[in-house]
């Protein structure tokens, strides 16, 4: 059985969560300074729905272009484990992939996968907010876990969060850039992005063609 419902047919309702969000970051922001504080080798796998969005329309707005990020589309939770793949064929770049709480989640098991990879040049960066923000904003249970203990217990080499003060996100990044990994960093963010965030212009087949062409580049 299939229901289609007209956008804007429900009416937004405040989040049961809603005060432990005030002070937070946007996550388009994180990822903006994500961006900034990256090395020019560093290359990006994003988690599927609003971050991968985000972080195409960042590149956009830096006037950026999109071949050093791939993202997945539709395929929640293995944004991780394509990282981990990528990294183990290539372990001469810096590779970061951009998760989410609900997405790791979902695919926990590959924390010990790569925490006991000893991958030198793997970030895996974990933006939180608590909910299911591609598809509605169902709250998860991120804020009730602790993902910095289970990547801990799996074997991360640093392990950092969860943060939320954008110059300890700054420190932060910095630090894991220039350290040895598998690095682990959770950062809470805002719930909900802008109202007139797009989409990208561009399929996934082309975009992972332009990825692996600047892979096969480097």
């Amino acid at each position: 059985v299939a229901l289609l419902v007209e956008k804007n047919t429900f009416e937004k309702i405040e989040h049961p969560k809603s005060k432990t969000y005030n002070n937070l970051l946007m996550r388009e922001e994180v990822i903006d300074i994500i961006l900034d504080k990256s090395s020019k080798n560093s290359y990006f796998i994003s988690s599927t729905g609003k971050i991968s969005r985000e972080l195409y329309e960042t590149r956009d707005r830096k006037k950026q272009n999109h071949s050093r990020d791939f993202l997945t589309v539709g395929s929640m939770g293995f944004s991780s484990q394509i990282a981990f793949g990528i990294s183990i064929t290539r372990p001469d770049l810096n590779i970061n992939c951009l998760d989410g709480d609900g997405a790791l989640l979902m695919h926990m098991g590959g924390l010990a996968t790569i925490g006991t990879s000893k991958l030198k040049k793997y970030n895996h960066i974990v933006l939180n907010n608590g909910v299911h923000d591609s598809v509605g904003g169902q709250p998860t249970l991120g804020f009730d876990v602790s993902f910095t203990k289970i990547a801990t217990g799996c074997k991360y080499k640093n392990v950092f969060g969860p943060v939320a003060n954008k110059n300890e996100i700054i420190k932060l990044l910095e630090y894991i850039n220039r350290e040895d990994g598998p690095n682990f960093l959770e950062i809470q963010v805002s719930p909900g992005s802008r109202t007139n965030l797009g989409r990208p212009s561009s399929s996934p087949s082309e975009n992972k063609k332009l990825f692996i062409d600047k892979l096969n580049d480097n």
